[in-house]
């Protein structure tokens, strides 16, 4: 690194972060008085940190006592109420589907293209218009020029759910998007293998050993993005016939699937040197 600047998280005063807070929680800033004691404890949690707050606020919003209560018991429960743990309660709270596009865009899809990220969540079954209302509503992402973004804390919170426990067996995560434990996986071939979706795209060409059958053992794989990735395997790589969403510019070969009733969506093999499209495709 040439330069890296540092800044200071301005913290909130006792004031400050209780006005954020029933800004979030509260249509109207009158009711924060009723819950004097709760609102007292969740400021605790939140040590001043700004999108502590907001996170925590619109988690809550329209919620009943009993829903508080019960929120403060999860932040208790997290050591030293860490600034990760505090906006995982809000990840916690989502359903099952957010929760799986939530993780899409903090491992993948930040930064990129609203409706691009639309088409491939949407191919894998996880249907991201009514969830994506739902995290904006939740503070966790925000639109800005058709793009979707997220603060670095919320991301990092992500990405530590998907790591969680699996330090060194990547096999066993949802998401990889790291070369290193790409290419271990690969490399080492297992036949248990819990990887949900692969999106690899290293800033300059790298080259990795992806053998015949290694996408094959993974039985839950269903998105595969690859760019600036080639295989040093010269001969065509089989894909499982359960992928929903495949992408591989420069791959050189008609992609062959194995046996059984093709599952795939959105195809994308831009930059190869296929100059028509295989029947199988038509």
């Amino acid at each position: 690194w040439d330069h890296v600047s540092v800044y200071e998280v301005k913290l909130l005063d006792d004031g400050e972060a209780r006005e954020l807070l029933g800004k979030h929680a509260f249509p109207t800033y009158q009711k924060l008085e009723s819950r004097t004691d709760l609102v007292r404890d969740f400021l605790n949690h939140a040590k001043g940190l700004p999108l502590a707050l907001v996170v925590l606020g619109s988690l809550l919003r329209g919620t009943t006592e009993d829903v508080w209560e019960s929120t403060l018991k999860k932040l208790s429960m997290t050591p030293n109420g860490m600034i990760n743990n505090v906006l995982k309660v809000s990840y916690d709270g989502l359903e099952e589907n957010e929760q799986e596009i939530f993780l899409h865009i903090a491992c993948f899809f930040k930064g990129r293209n609203r409706e691009y990220a639309k088409k491939v969540l949407d191919s894998c079954d996880l249907w991201i218009a009514a969830g994506l209302d739902i995290l904006i509503k939740r503070c966790l992402i925000r639109i800005e020029y058709g793009t979707l973004q997220m603060h670095d804390l919320i991301q990092s919170m992500g990405r530590n759910v998907v790591n969680h426990g699996y330090r060194d067996d990547p096999e066993k995560r949802s998401r990889l998007w790291l070369y290193d434990d790409v290419r271990n996986v690969l490399q080492h071939n297992k036949e248990e293998c819990d990887v949900k979706a692969i999106v690899l795209e290293p800033p300059e060409p790298i080259e990795i050993y992806i053998g015949l059958d290694a996408f094959t053992k993974m039985s839950k794989l269903r998105l595969l993005i690859l760019r600036n990735v080639h295989n040093s395997f010269q001969d065509p790589v089989c894909f499982p016939s359960w992928l929903r969403w495949l992408e591989w510019h420069g791959y050189p070969h008609i992609p062959g699937f194995s046996s059984g009733s093709k599952e795939i969506v959105g195809l994308d093999m831009g930059k190869c040197s296929v100059t028509a499209v295989p029947e199988q495709f038509k």
